[in-house]
């Protein structure tokens, strides 16, 4: 039997199979006779054989539905492989990029440390009685001074002035709304409490500080 003639034949049904399984059954149990032919077996077998091009169909077309199966989760096996070799190597550069995030943010904050203590080294080089002078340094947070940053948020945002007379804030602590222009030195508004080294909050006042020590000290002389 050749390719073209199996193509042509309908595969065998799952009641067939069946048939075919009871013929098989048959054939082994009926008593084979001692001697001449036996007819009975013969005919069994003989309707086995005219049967078996659908069964032979039905093999081929299983065959090839397991090996198209094979090739779509080979392809999908492949894809996964894939996907998870890309997946590995964003996390890696993720990593990197934390890595490198960390180690700019350790040098930011050490460059913020290192200047908080070079201006605050500069204004304990003043005499005192100069930083009490006129000028003073202030923060403003939401128009009200505040004594230091300890009762802020990192991400809250600040005003950093030297002020006197008109400009200084009441008992209260609450700026002025009306003030002389030349009562305020130094204004730089909208500074984030932990913002980048050297522009951040605590920088920004020990800056402002030693100025305002600076100033008191030319007051006096």
């Amino acid at each position: 039997m050749t390719t073209n003639d199996i193509d042509a034949i309908r595969p065998a049904t799952d009641l067939l199979i069946a048939q075919m399984r009871e013929t098989l059954g048959e054939i082994q149990a009926h008593e084979h006779p001692t001697r001449g032919e036996d007819f009975y077996c013969l005919n069994l077998v003989s309707w086995l054989g005219e049967r078996m091009g659908p069964v032979l169909r039905r093999l081929a077309d299983e065959q090839s539905e397991t090996f198209k199966w094979r090739q779509k989760h080979t392809a999908l096996a492949d894809e996964f492989t894939a996907e998870a070799t890309r997946l590995q190597a964003e996390l890696a550069e993720t990593r990197a990029a934390l890595d490198h995030a960390n180690r700019e943010l350790a040098g930011t904050r050490a460059d913020r440390d290192s200047a908080v203590k070079a201006n605050t080294a500069w204004a304990n080089q003043v005499d005192a009685k100069d930083v009490d002078g006129p000028w003073k340094a202030l923060i403003v947070h939401e128009g009200y001074t505040e004594d230091d940053f300890s009762e802020l948020n990192p991400d809250d945002e600040v005003d950093i002035v030297i002020v006197r007379d008109t400009a200084l804030p009441d008992d209260e602590g609450r700026m002025p709304g009306t003030y002389k222009s030349a009562d305020v030195a130094f204004k730089t508004e909208d500074i984030y409490v932990d913002g980048d080294g050297g522009t951040d909050g605590p920088t920004m006042f020990a800056r402002a500080q030693a100025m305002s020590a600076g100033l008191n000290a030319a007051e006096v002389a």
